[in-house]
């Protein structure tokens, strides 16, 4: 578990360094990094969640974690989605304050359409596209503090060992 928590926080880090000018074989790169780190950790944390537990309570050990699991990524997209969406919406007025005439809705996917694009000046487009990247690189910058708080978790654990019980029963029959 600790090698996945640790593939999972470098693939983060290394997502929090992008910007507008990363190339997108390097953003793969940080991403197949992420998600090994990401890989790794289901099928363990599935076993852990059963290990040592009575076979009638496996079941519902197995569904707590998923619905658990469902429930952090419901709101964890939620919140780091919206709080990025916030950081967008500042740092597009800052950047330019003229901005509500491209967007007069505020909603930013608008502003990545093709139609929206094609009216708006290389030089405004390119603020908009920096201050995009700059947006999701902060996120993955705060992503960094719940992954740690993974990893000391994962410390807790404690190393215990999955045992086939088949080779365990037949031991204390011999």
């Amino acid at each position: 578990m600790i090698i996945s928590g640790l593939f999972f926080l470098t693939g983060i880090y290394l997502l929090s360094t992008l910007s507008a000018d990363t190339a997108r074989s390097i953003v793969t790169i940080y991403m197949v990094i992420t998600g090994i780190g990401v890989g790794f950790s289901f099928p363990l944390l599935s076993m852990s969640s059963i290990h040592g537990l009575d076979m009638r309570q496996r079941g519902t050990a197995n569904s707590t974690n998923t619905f658990f699991r469902s429930i952090g990524m419901t709101l964890g997209v939620t919140i780091y989605g919206t709080i990025q969406n916030h950081l967008l919406m500042d740092k597009l007025e800052k950047a330019m304050p003229m901005m509500k005439q491209f967007n007069p809705s505020g909603d930013t996917r608008v502003l990545l359409s093709q139609e929206a694009r094609a009216h708006i000046p290389p030089e405004v487009l390119q603020k908009i596209v920096d201050a995009l990247a700059d947006s999701i690189a902060t996120m993955f910058a705060w992503a960094i503090i719940p992954v740690i708080i993974a990893i000391i978790l994962i410390l807790f654990m404690g190393p215990a060992r999955l045992t086939d019980q088949f080779s365990e029963t037949k031991k204390a029959q011999s």
